[in-house]
């Protein structure tokens, strides 16, 4: 076999046809780059997947920042970082106001497409005294679950016409005895009260 390659004594020298081989030779075609657009049907789905998901965590979010128990627990809150500046009285006046518009507004909400939705909203607005003491314990007929300790709905219900007189006050400012009946005494203090309101709000 006839060497490709030989050596002349002045160098090496390629044999022609060999080198004309080579000059026929030409560069490995490279198939082209796979481009990222446009994307592949797997993608565009996983994007729709994510944009619903975005959609329905905002709609989530907004609804959840207007619905009533939200604001009322909001302003509860508000409520609750100015208590020092308050008297029990006041607080309890406070939070008495704050469940009754609630309770107007979710039963508002509620029966917006009934017929006898303005006689409900009646009723609601003429609850005081006892019969407000009985709805927020849930002694009364009045569809909800929501229940607290009947002392605290008493003394919630009492307190928009009550006088400090009339209560029964210890030395520390967040303690109150409360008379029920006119011969019980139970002693209500600033946090029964907040937290019997937020689990309320909570439940109804």
């Amino acid at each position: 076999m006839k060497a490709a390659i030989t050596d002349t004594g002045q160098g090496q020298v390629i044999d022609p046809q060999l080198q004309e081989q080579l000059m026929q030779l030409r560069d490995i075609d490279l198939p082209p780059l796979i481009d990222w657009w446009p994307l592949a049907m797997g993608w565009w789905i996983l994007l729709a997947i994510i944009v619903a998901s975005l959609c329905a965590a905002s709609v989530y979010v907004y609804k959840r920042a207007r619905s009533r128990r939200y604001q009322a627990l909001a302003e509860l809150a508000k409520i609750r970082e100015s208590q020092s500046q308050l008297t029990l009285l006041e607080l309890a006046t406070k939070l008495s106001v704050l469940l009754h518009r609630f309770v107007i507004a979710q039963q508002q909400s509620n029966n917006s497409q009934s017929n006898n939705s303005q006689s409900n909203k009646n009723k609601l607005h003429s609850l005081g005294g006892e019969a407000w003491s009985d709805y927020l314990a849930g002694t009364s007929v009045g569809g909800h679950k929501a229940a607290m300790d009947p002392k605290v709905a008493v003394f919630l219900a009492m307190a928009p016409y009550c006088n400090g007189a009339e209560l029964v006050t210890s030395q520390a400012e967040s303690h109150i005895t409360v008379p029920i009946t006119g011969h019980i005494t139970v002693p209500i203090t600033k946090a029964q009260l907040l937290n019997s309101t937020g689990q309320w709000i909570r439940r109804y």
